[in-house]
């Protein structure tokens, strides 16, 4: 409600706006300016292939315009040169003379406006037909433009859906790799211990990417050279320390390793997250 009659009160009052909205519109307009489409290019070249078929379409329609106006303008002489025809030879009617042989001024007239009209229509059929071509130029190009757009859409979504998957699968391993350690830490409060991995899907909203069961079940599988990192390393500080290796991960760290090496194969091998 106040930012409503804000908004009215600097319309009736003409205020301008506030730096603070100037500012917020200003990174509107780099947020718009900031975001780059790779093949934009192509696309402008396309539209201005377009526009410049549409500047010759309007070039030829202008053509065909001028020519019908033409030929209106001599329809109407035509029809004033027959009228004044007709009042001569009602006058000649009526005067009793000789009918002359030879024609009226306004029959000459006529017969010259006619030849002009019948010239002007061939014209305007010829620029008639160049502008259907015209127009099928600017159709084609425009469905050009068209396709154009769609190929670009196809190919980068494509390539976003890639990033988004290649994007999920990092963060399946990611959080692996967090539970590896906070669990070999598990004693440790200073490191938090992950409850349950994200749910995440595919980009059409049908596929599950990560399964927050199957990966909190899983994990190890997902984990197999940081646990054997993090246990290799361990066993190095408890040798320079001086006590007892403690193998936190299994009483036999090495075989478990090998079957969870084993079970990560033929899980992903099930369990694919670019598959659709």
């Amino acid at each position: 409600m106040y930012n409503g009659w804000q908004r009215l009160r600097r319309a009736l009052l003409h205020v301008p706006p506030t730096p603070w909205a100037l500012s917020r519109r200003d990174e509107k307009r780099k947020v718009e300016v900031m975001y780059e489409i790779k093949e934009a290019g192509t696309i402008r070249q396309a539209i201005a292939q377009l526009q410049s078929a549409q500047k010759a379409e309007a070039i030829v329609q202008r053509k065909c315009e001028g020519v019908r106006a033409e030929i209106a303008l001599l329809e109407v002489e035509k029809r004033q040169a027959t009228e004044r025809q007709a009042r001569a030879e009602t006058t000649v009617a009526l005067s009793g003379a000789p009918i002359p042989d030879e024609p009226l001024p306004e029959e000459l007239e006529i017969a010259r406006i006619t030849r002009h009209v019948r010239i002007l229509q061939a014209r305007l059929r010829a620029f008639e037909a160049e502008l259907e071509e015209a127009k099928a130029v600017v159709t084609s190009r425009g469905k050009a433009l068209d396709t154009e757009w769609v190929g670009v859409a196809i190919r980068h979504t494509q390539e976003i859906r890639e990033k988004y998957h290649t994007a999920a699968e990092q963060l399946r391993a990611t959080y692996a790799e967090y539970r590896a350690w906070a669990g070999f830490f598990l004693h440790e409060r200073q490191i938090p211990f992950p409850k349950i991995a994200p749910l995440v899907y595919d980009t059409n909203g049908a596929n599950v990417l990560i399964d927050p069961l199957k990966t909190t079940r899983l994990w190890k599988r997902f984990a197999v050279d940081t646990l054997a990192a993090v246990q290799s390393l361990q066993a190095e500080i408890d040798t320079a320390i001086g006590r007892p290796i403690k193998k936190r991960v299994s009483t036999d760290a090495e075989e478990e390793l090998a079957d969870l090496a084993e079970e990560r194969r033929g899980a992903e091998a099930i369990w694919d997250p670019k598959e659709e």
